[in-house]
């Protein structure tokens, strides 16, 4: 059995698949709660947890942008051409 130190999810991640490991060490773990992502015409819904809402700096019923990078989900405020934020609403 091998020793493997683990600090971060990589780290868990990165475990060989199969076999077994001793981990050293506490590790904290926080399970995040399940999102429900629907799509409805051209628009993608995603459920958050109410915990997750009020962690954004977005108000209700903002109007934002999105774009994908990688595997990676972006939104923002839309911007105007001279870098003004468009008024909410």
């Amino acid at each position: 059995m091998k020793r493997v130190r683990v600090r971060s999810m990589e780290d868990l991640r990165a475990l060989p698949e199969g076999e077994w490991v001793e981990v050293i060490g506490p590790m904290k773990w926080n399970v995040p709660e399940k999102t429900t992502i629907t799509t409805k015409g051209r628009s993608v819904v995603v459920d958050l947890p109410g915990r997750m809402k009020d962690e954004l700096p977005f108000e209700e019923g903002e109007k934002l942008e999105a774009s994908i990078r990688k595997n990676t989900l972006v939104v923002r405020r839309p911007t105007r051409r001279n870098g003004r934020r468009k008024s909410a609403g």
